[in-house]
């Protein structure tokens, strides 16, 4: 007697993966809040001479952007644009906050002109890699959104002995429905 095996239905599963739009305003929300924060403390006329507001506001811009515009990527996956884009940012940013602390704390002259000189060697970089970032996270989420989906839909083979469904006496098994 010849037994015969083959798959023969699959198993539709819905599964959800990162959503786009929650990408994009995790990574946006993570950028634009803590740069405002940074902004509303460093507005007054003393924000930059007060050593906590100025820290602070330090710290603030660092997350904001550096680390911000990343967070909607981890989200969707982390994949390699993610921690690329994230590396990068953290050197031109570093470079950025330097030359924000030698500006406005450095001594007078050829130190704030140095500072100056840095932060905009920095900034420039870490904006256009940020951009970058809050461009591109929402297609990140929907590539691994679409991965998530064929992962899910792979079929689960159901066991066929001949012309005969081994699933018609077992009918409470989930493949066998």
């Amino acid at each position: 007697m010849m037994l015969s095996f083959m798959a023969a239905s699959t198993r539709s599963v819905e599964a959800a993966g990162p959503d786009p739009v929650v990408a994009g305003i995790l990574s946006a929300a993570s950028t634009i809040v803590p740069i405002s924060l940074t902004l509303i403390l460093w507005a007054p006329e003393d924000g930059l001479a007060e050593d906590v507001r100025f820290n602070t506001g330090m710290i603030s811009l660092g997350l904001g952007s550096i680390l911000g515009p990343s967070i909607g990527g981890f989200y969707a996956g982390g994949q390699s644009d993610t921690w690329i884009t994230l590396l990068l940012r953290t050197l031109t940013g570093s470079l950025m906050l330097s030359g924000i602390g030698l500006a406005a704390r450095g001594e007078e002259g050829s130190s704030r002109d140095l500072g100056q000189a840095l932060a905009w060697s920095g900034a420039i970089p870490t904006g256009l890699l940020a951009i970058y970032d809050l461009w591109t996270v929402p297609g990140r989420a929907e590539e691994a959104a679409r991965r998530s989906r064929m992962v899910a839909s792979e079929s689960a083979p159901t066991l066929y002995v001949g012309a005969f469904s081994l699933c018609q006496g077992v009918s409470f098994v989930d493949a066998c429905r």
